[in-house]
């Protein structure tokens, strides 16, 4: 049996907590996530966002879901 790695529990407490400071359900914020390719960039910066405050991260990520928007 594989073993969860720290990045996927850490990934999956940003989802929630993003979902409930967003009002977004689980689900809507995976769909936005994947829509943006913003899994490989979160698991990326695990070493950063678990190290700072969660708001950090949620700013973080707001502005690249923007920048993401523009480009497309």
């Amino acid at each position: 049996m594989k073993k969860i790695t720290d990045e996927s529990i850490f990934f999956i407490y940003l989802l929630e907590q993003y979902a409930l400071h967003k009002n977004m359900t689980g689900k809507q914020t995976l769909d936005l996530f994947v829509e943006n390719d913003m899994i490989k960039y979160i698991y990326y910066m695990y070493y950063t966002y678990h190290t700072e405050r969660l708001e950090n991260a949620i700013k973080d990520i707001d502005k690249r879901l923007q920048e993401a928007s523009l480009n497309k």
